[in-house]
């Protein structure tokens, strides 16, 4: 049975098509790596449309193998001419990032980010009612740049990442995101609700 993935638009369709070809994979040898790879290119897809920090809980919800399979998976979609002739296994140990070069990874960025940040406060006022326009830019850049680091690296805070924020608005303006997750989607409610309060003669109180 083939995996066809141009038709899976549906996290649900996602998720059953996700299994078969995850089955596939483990039970016929000759077509294994072709299969891996179609449920790696899933799992991108799936990924891109679950809301920020549900990608795990929908996973275990969803699918029959654990976070490490679908990581592999999505790695050798990611390097699908190199690993086409390979066996799964094999294909798999190539592209394996050990957690200890991940964290050093992580640091080296960070220091170097740190370097740069340095640069941008040299000479910069210390109370912030005496900063110009650019010490305000240089500011904001600074946390735009460790946002990026840490959501590069899934250690975000979804609620004060700058970078979460961005791709909440990209799904919310081409309506692919979730409306009882969705961030812009709430701000959007508070903002209608304030704006019919303001415009109601019975919710303001009446003056003596």
């Amino acid at each position: 049975m083939s995996t066809n993935i141009s038709r899976s638009n549906s996290l649900t369709d996602l998720a059953a098509r996700i299994n078969e070809a995850h089955h596939l994979a483990m039970r016929h040898a000759g077509e294994a790596v072709a299969q891996a790879i179609a449920c790696g290119k899933m799992l991108v897809e799936a990924k891109a449309k679950v809301p920020h920090g549900q990608w795990l809980p929908w996973l275990r919800q969803n699918v029959t193998f654990g976070e490490r399979s679908a990581q592999g998976y999505m790695r050798l979609a990611n390097r699908e001419p190199d690993v086409a002739h390979e066996n799964v296994r094999d294909a798999l140990r190539g592209l394996a990032t050990p957690r200890r070069y991940r964290r050093e990874s992580l640091f080296a960025e960070c220091d170097l980010w740190n370097a740069h940040a340095q640069t941008l406060i040299a000479g910069r006022p210390e109370d912030v009612g005496d900063w110009n326009h650019q010490d305000a830019k240089n500011c904001a850049d600074i946390i735009k740049g460790y946002d990026r680091i840490f959501h590069h690296y899934g250690i975000c805070d979804p609620d004060d990442c700058t970078v979460c924020d961005t791709e909440n608005e990209k799904r919310h303006r081409n309506e692919v995101c979730n409306p009882a997750d969705c961030v812009v989607c709430k701000w959007e409610r508070e903002e209608n609700t304030q704006r019919v309060a303001d415009l109601n003669p019975a919710s303001k109180a009446v003056a003596p």
